[in-house]
């Protein structure tokens, strides 16, 4: 399964010039031990303020992760959107197990606790809370940023056209909601060239 992982840590000691391996620690995250997609039934609009754009629906944090509140954090006015790409298949068949695991390998690298999105959007079109509410800063962000991230490989596959309309939603509520310009949306530093020509196009 896509969804099953390894991390490893080699540790190399010696006691002359030629390194001898001294451990190998294997760690292994069963990460389909929670809810699949298929069991969660319920979504939560997300937070803002009142507009006459319709409010998207979210998966909520403690439905796929487990985890009701993420840290506290500085509160923000937001004004920039970055959008950035979770490596997964367009067609993965259980998204919340994938973003369990990528939660278990990538928090202890970036010293947080949660995953560095305020929103994430699977191939099918799902909508998943990370940080939640753009009014809370990420952690090593720039003040006023909203963080999305979409799960894709889209240099191989393209973002899927149900991933697609669900941005856009969730774009047009940001904007309405927070009043952002035009530009607002840019692609992540290390998003790829599909990706980044996908920004292009959204631009108004």
């Amino acid at each position: 399964l896509f969804t099953s992982w390894l991390q490893y840590r080699v540790a190399f000691t010696t006691d002359s010039d030629s390194p001898l391996l001294d451990e190998i620690r294997i760690r292994y995250i069963n990460s389909t031990t929670g809810p699949a997609l298929a069991d969660i039934v319920g979504r939560v609009p997300l937070p803002g303020p009142a507009t006459l754009t319709p409010t998207p629906e979210a998966i909520a944090r403690a439905e796929w992760a487990g985890v009701a509140t993420p840290p506290a954090t500085e509160r923000q006015q937001p004004r920039r959107v970055e959008l950035a790409q979770v490596l997964a298949p367009v067609d993965d068949p259980n998204p919340p197990a994938t973003l369990r695991a990528l939660r278990a390998v990538e928090t202890p690298w970036i010293g947080a606790t949660e995953l560095p999105y305020h929103y994430l959007i699977d191939g099918q079109g799902n909508i998943y809370e990370g940080w939640g509410s753009p009014t809370r800063r990420l952690p090593n962000a720039d003040a006023g940023t909203v963080r999305l991230a979409v799960l894709a490989d889209a240099e191989a596959e393209g973002v899927s056209e149900a991933a697609q309309a669900r941005l856009i939603d969730v774009l047009a509520w940001l904007a309405s909601s927070y009043r952002l310009p035009d530009d607002a949306i840019a692609g992540a530093p290390d998003a790829p060239e599909r990706l980044a020509a996908l920004v292009a196009e959204l631009q108004p």
